[in-house]
């Protein structure tokens, strides 16, 4: 279900317009919060420039230098059962950059992340990217 939602807000976002031009692209990004989705809420849009990648404190490997680049950041939660909580990340390109393609990361098992440098790869080539930044199970 997370899947399916995650597909409609790449599509709806990439079909608001081609134009490369920034105000557009901020205004499509930026519209994604005024979004209704059954079981999920886009709770942030922000259009942001491109960037060398900061890695996380500690890496447990080292990461080469990469630049990220420019990308609408969606992060919001799914809520598919009344018990779960399921926080997103999403990276889209530009409607110029995009290859009309959703690559889904994972993980496996009960794993609950995928790491944020994961989706750099797949932006750098077109793909929107998203992960999975927390699961977790609300207070009863």
């Amino acid at each position: 279900m997370m899947r399916t939602e995650l597909y409609v807000v790449v599509c709806l976002l990439l079909a608001t317009g081609t134009s490369s031009s920034d105000t557009r692209d901020q205004q499509s990004c930026q519209s994604l919060t005024s979004m209704h989705l059954d079981h999920a809420e886009v709770v942030s849009a922000t259009l942001v420039d491109a960037a060398p990648f900061k890695a996380p404190p500690n890496p447990w490997f080292q990461l080469p230098p990469t630049t990220v680049p420019a990308h609408c950041d969606v992060r919001g939660i799914s809520r598919p059962t009344s018990d779960s909580e399921i926080k997103f990340e999403l990276w889209l390109p530009p409607a110029s950059s995009w290859n009309g393609k959703f690559l889904q990361h994972g993980n496996g098992g009960w794993a609950g992340t995928v790491p944020t440098f994961t989706m750099v790869g797949p932006l750098i080539r077109g793909y929107a990217a998203p992960a999975l930044t927390t699961a977790t199970r609300p207070p009863a």
